[in-house]
């Protein structure tokens, strides 16, 4: 019997080998384009879901037409004009190539894989009219082939979020799956906690959380193991009761810290920690004004199919958990 992956990788290698005829002239002009500005092909691929991407040695950032801020992202209104289809969002067109989103938008945090439902369309149809929006693009990707229309099913909503901010408290929430589910996270889409600080200085609450995934989730960079965690960060103005600032990045821990601090609180100092400390990317950010209910779907989103926001914004878990629970 003939490995079905086998055949996958083989049928995938073939369109590879198709496209490259096909874009062969766009592909030496990139190459050229790379020359010129101290850079080069370091690898090509094909993913069905992304397309023929080309992964450069060094970023091409430098010699984009859009410039990156202060924390690498790009102004969404310089974006926007190179993406007029809001159903194929995250793919940008630039000279002859397509930038593309950053690849922590993604499921799994890979190339492999489609951008995670549905924080890239719901950035995208944001009313940004009061607003200064960025977003993180991958600086070392470029995508060749034309974009398409990838659909995969998916059960995962924005959660409501009815609480007069104002009236929260500040302090400290600690989010875990049941004991139950210890060892065994599948249904819980392997997050371990979700650590939640709110804290008020003059009249601005500020909102914090931190994401931490099972141990079995990780990435590779520069041969080294590390541990995701997403981290979300928002300023509730609580005199004109709307956020005014609200970004999201992702920070980077090595083993000994992801174990040390995932059972801690927020608070924990890693400045203790031996070692590199945590790094960080930033891949969002909104300045204006953000009405509450923006702020929670597109929280919800980024962090795509994780129970633990849904039943800190609602109360209650989703409704595909409580059928199995049998809570309905």
């Amino acid at each position: 019997m003939v490995d079905e992956h086998f055949n996958t990788s083989l049928q995938e290698e073939n369109i590879k080998k198709s496209l490259q005829v096909k874009y062969e002239k766009t592909i030496n002009d990139i190459e050229r384009l790379l020359i010129l500005n101290n850079n080069s092909i370091d690898d090509m691929q094909y993913f069905v879901p992304a397309g023929l991407l080309i992964i450069t040695k060094s970023s091409i950032a430098n010699f984009l037409p859009l410039k990156a801020d202060k924390d690498g992202l790009f102004n969404w209104r310089d974006l926007k004009k190179t993406s007029s289809n809001p159903r194929l969002a995250g793919y940008f067109d630039v000279f002859n190539f397509y930038l593309l989103a950053n690849q922590y938008f993604r499921r799994g945090y890979s190339l492999y894989n489609n951008y995670a439902p549905h924080f890239i369309e719901e950035f995208y149809k944001l009313d940004k009219k009061n607003l200064d929006a960025y977003l993180s693009v991958d600086e070392n990707v470029i995508k060749i082939d034309e974009p398409s229309l990838y659909c995969e099913f998916d059960r995962w909503f924005g959660a409501p979020f009815n609480k007069n901010i104002s009236l929260i408290s500040d302090g400290i929430v600690k989010l875990k799956p049941p004991d139950i589910f210890d060892g065994n996270s599948m249904l819980f889409n392997n997050n371990y906690s979700l650590d939640v600080k709110w804290s008020t200085k003059d009249n601005i609450k500020t909102f914090q959380l931190l994401e931490f995934k099972d141990e079995s989730v990780k990435v590779y960079e520069n041969g080294n193991t590390i541990y995701p965690v997403r981290y979300i960060h928002a300023e509730f103005d609580l005199n004109r009761k709307i956020f005014k600032h609200f970004d999201g990045a992702i920070h980077f821990y090595e083993e000994n810290h992801y174990f040390e601090k995932r059972d801690k609180d927020i608070n924990f100092d890693l400045k203790s920690f031996s070692g590199s400390k945590p790094t960080s990317k930033k891949l969002f950010k909104i300045n204006g004004e953000i009405a509450v209910d923006d702020w929670s779907n597109l929280t919800t989103h980024f962090l795509h199919g994780n129970p633990l926001i849904y039943e800190y914004f609602t109360g209650e878990y989703p409704q595909y958990i409580k059928r199995i629970l049998d809570l309905d």
